[in-house]
């Protein structure tokens, strides 16, 4: 008989392993299936002694141990550094390790294990680079450079038989990057996302098992946990975008994951993006990671930037409200003219993304989750439902949906007045005064899915002269240069009271320059915004130079780590605990605040910050701190925002 000691992969477990009895000696890092309360569950095996070594601690163990049963579908998955990584993270990010693997490990992995090959042994310390872990290499270039390197690194690395993972934030990522680095190497190039099913992932599982030729791996996040051992680099793109920062406990940020599985593994982690996040540059400027080739802080375009300041429109003669600048019209009209393409960025969807009462000044709110709620007019995926002339109001956070004939809650007045511009608004403006042109519209009220989007973007693509009207999800779409392209509205991004909210509109607006072959206009009301100088001359110097001193001013990272803790319930309670958790933190001088949107499904959502110097987290006795919380406390390490 052998005790074996397992790590449940599984969310909600405050036990980092479990311990059961077999029959049978189980190799390490074996997935098995074990009981936990009522239900089988997958784990991993991390010992596994002779019962005859350990009979003192059975006699006096505290519980029953239970036997973990029969398992014909046991199977020896992961490679150990990966193991080590999730176990790494679960240290940083206050969880278990099983709840990192169940965050970083698909469910249809687990689930189809049955059909998986077993990963290959690791490599002999002489196979394996003996020399000290590398620092990360950053490349800041825009896209044609940057791609243009992966595919030198993939040919370095093919030739020293080495295979290149290239993690992705998003799917629609992975599939451009599949058309750009797969070209010459296709049939050594593998692709994995969320979408794949279980019978095609096992398929791609199996095949990176058997495949001798070293590979190029395209894929998200989750599926660093593929088992290929003769990995030489990963390189992580668009290493700014914000979804690789994980939604779930433990909130893991998988630029991290990649880092830590890099530096287990003994090989190159590069982190490239047009423009990179201020913690990476600051890490360049301290050493702690090197620059590939010298960094590009001009980006150089063919198209003519211009910057519209739309303030000028508003004075006693002119008193209505420009939606499109005369140098748009004008744009739009060439467009047409010589049959060329143009994008129209707009921030927000809806005819208007807040409405005020004109009377007492208070804001339209979600009658379910307090959020300021859109106007919209047309719903293209239920036609059915809404009357084309008839607007209505849309909560964007929960969903709920009501005619727009109310009156304000507070003062009871009908005078509600729409402020902001929503890409509705725009799309009928642009339809108004060019009836002719051909119009596509592209944002999350208007595609079902995945398939819809690009068969859209497909059609824009193939009309000359058309125009596309679309917000941030377009894009992702949009894998070709466009002659033209305009900001109709990026200013309602400046009011997200978010720390973050500068750099994130500078790199969505270097996108958009680096998409645009001959014009790039921007409109703004609040054109004194150093983004804006930034999108428009390229030079992207001043702008990280003015980040990373208004960052330290404000006491915010790089200098500095942030942990948010989060409770959400009724607001009594909720405020009650938070105070006596103040109390318990307090010489961590902690402040509480509630959450921007206070209300969401009914519950009340407060926050309480931590602020550390830098480089001092995780420490023991913090660290001992937070994993004894309750449940009910949720604790995200560098959250990616503090709303």
């Amino acid at each position: 008989m052998f005790i074996v000691r397992v790590i449940p992969i599984q969310r909600g477990l405050a036990a980092e392993t479990l311990s059961y009895f077999s029959a049978t000696n189980i190799a390490i890092g074996t997935v098995v299936k074990v009981p936990v309360r009522k239900h089988l569950s997958p784990a991993i095996v991390v010992e596994s002694v002779a019962a005859s070594h350990v009979k003192s601690e059975v006699r006096n163990a505290t519980f029953t141990l239970r036997s973990i049963g029969h398992n014909p579908t046991a199977r020896h998955l992961f490679l150990p550094a990966f193991v080590q990584t999730c176990a790494e993270l679960a240290h940083y990010f206050v969880g278990t390790t099983g709840s990192v693997l169940a965050n970083l490990v698909p469910t249809k992995i687990l689930e189809h294990a049955a059909k998986l090959k077993e990963s290959p042994a690791p490599l002999s310390p002489k196979e394996k680079n003996s020399n000290p872990p590398l620092p990360p290499f950053v490349l800041q270039a825009d896209d044609a450079d940057r791609f243009a390197h992966y595919k030198s690194i993939i040919r370095e690395e093919f030739a020293r038989k080495h295979s290149v993972f290239v993690c992705l934030p998003t799917i629609q990522d992975g599939l451009r990057a599949f058309e750009i680095l797969s070209k010459g190497i296709e049939e050594y190039t593998i692709v994995a996302n969320s979408s794949l099913t279980k019978k095609s992932l096992a398929t791609i599982w199996n095949r990176i098992i058997d495949e001798p030729h070293p590979l190029l791996i395209i894929a998200t996040g989750t599926f660093l946990c593929l088992p290929r051992a003769d990995l030489g680099t990963i390189i992580v793109e668009r290493e700014s975008a914000g979804t690789y920062k994980q939604q779930s406990r433990p909130f893991i940020d998988l630029r991290r994951a990649a880092e830590l599985l890099a530096k287990n593994l003994g090989i190159r982690l590069v982190l490239g993006d047009i423009l990179l996040r201020a913690e990476t540059l600051d890490r360049v400027n301290r050493r702690e990671a090197q620059e590939l080739v010298p960094l590009k802080f001009r980006l150089v375009s063919s198209a003519v930037a211009r910057l519209v300041d739309m303030k000028k429109y508003k004075s006693l003669d002119r008193p209505e409200f420009r939606i499109l600048s005369d140098e748009l019209a004008t744009l739009i009209q060439e467009n047409r003219e010589r049959n060329e393409q143009l994008f129209v960025f707009v921030a927000r969807r809806g005819l208007a993304p807040t409405t005020v009462c004109g009377d007492c000044g208070a804001t339209v709110l979600c009658s379910r989750c307090r959020a300021p709620i859109v106007l919209h007019r047309h719903d293209e995926k239920n036609d059915s439902k809404t009357n084309i002339n008839q607007p209505f109001f849309l909560c964007h956070r929960c969903g709920e949906r009501r005619d727009a004939a109310e009156r304000c809650t507070v003062c009871n007045s009908w005078n509600l007045t729409t402020l902001g511009i929503g890409i509705d608004l725009v799309t009928e403006t642009i339809k108004a005064l060019f009836p002719e042109a051909t119009i596509f519209k592209l944002d999350s009220t208007s595609v079902a899915n995945r398939r819809e989007a690009r068969e859209r973007i497909a059609h824009f693509y193939t009309s000359p002269g058309a125009i596309l009207v679309g917000t941030e999800l377009a894009v992702a779409y949009l894998d070709q240069p466009l002659e033209n392209v305009a900001v109709a509205s990026a200013d309602a991004l400046f009011s997200i009271p978010d720390f973050r909210i500068g750099e994130e509109i500078a790199n969505l607006l270097l996108r958009l320059r680096s998409i645009a072959q001959k014009q790039f206009l921007i409109q703004s009301r609040s054109g004194t915004q150093a983004v804006f100088k930034t999108a428009t001359s390229g030079n992207a110097t001043d702008f990280h130079r003015e980040e990373l001193a208004e960052r330290e001013r404000l006491n915010y990272p790089p200098t500095t780590t942030l942990i948010k803790i989060s409770a959400e319930g009724d607001q009594n309670e909720v405020e009650a605990a938070m105070q006596t958790l103040q109390q318990q933190l307090h010489e961590y001088q902690p402040l509480i605040f509630p959450a921007f949107v206070e209300y969401a499904h009914g519950r009340y959502h407060m926050h309480l910050l931590l602020t550390l110097p830098r480089d001092t987290w995780p420490t023991a006795k913090l660290h001992a701190e937070l994993s004894a919380l309750p449940p009910r406390f949720a604790v995200n390490i560098d959250p990616e925002s503090l709303l």
